[in-house]
């Protein structure tokens, strides 16, 4: 198949059911082996990462000579986690429907966490998350969070945690909600994203 550059909103899932192989192909090629190291796993990318894809197998399908010939294509799905919170916290037990993917609305309630749990389909790049009882919505862009290795996927976090402010400009205010974020987790409050912060941020964020 050759190179596929990854584009934003991209992850593994995706490009491999596009080019119609297995996310095993893909991810534990020998071609792949610098990307792996890097990114750890697959299903986040970042823009410009280069993956090599192998040939798919190629299936035939019976086609009847002169006739209408039908063929059912289902999209795979993915199963998604949102948390989500106000300034008490996770809001917890609140009833929520997800909107998009050219599909009927999914309802469901979150839990203790705040989490709200729900698959969608596979090429779905938005999705809108509403609590109707709050009158609250959330706009979901699937595949859209960077590596924490990358700046941009540093203040993705610190943003969705609630360190870094919808108007706050991230490249005068990273310091700031860096250490905001370091005090909270018991870390030194440097205010610089070493691998320990990187790491917290990982496993408070939970991607």
């Amino acid at each position: 198949m050759g190179m596929h550059v990854v584009r934003q909103g991209e992850f593994l899932d995706l490009i491999a059911w596009r080019h119609g192989v297995a996310a095993d192909q893909i991810w534990q090629h020998p071609a792949n082996e610098a990307v792996r190291a890097e990114r750890g796993e697959g299903n986040v990318l970042h823009p410009g990462d280069v993956l090599f894809v192998p040939d798919a197998e190629q299936d035939r399908l019976p086609l009847r000579k002169g006739q209408t010939n039908a063929f059912l294509a289902r999209i795979p799905t993915v199963q998604l986690r949102v948390r989500v919170t106000d300034e008490n916290g996770p809001i917890a037990g609140e009833a929520f429907t997800v909107e998009g993917g050219d599909r009927e609305p999914v309802n469901g309630s979150t839990d203790g966490d705040g989490v709200a749990e729900f698959e969608a389909p596979m090429n779905s790049p938005d999705l809108v998350l509403r609590l109707p009882g709050r009158s609250r919505v959330f706009r979901v862009a699937v595949g859209h969070l960077d590596p924490v290795t990358e700046e941009s996927g540093v203040d993705a976090r610190l943003r969705q945690l609630g360190h870094l402010r919808p108007g706050d400009d991230p490249e005068r205010d990273r310091s700031e909600a860096v250490r905001s974020f370091q005090a909270q987790e018991g870390l030194e409050a440097t205010g610089e994203t070493d691998d320990a912060t990187r790491a917290a941020l990982l496993e408070r964020h939970g991607s």
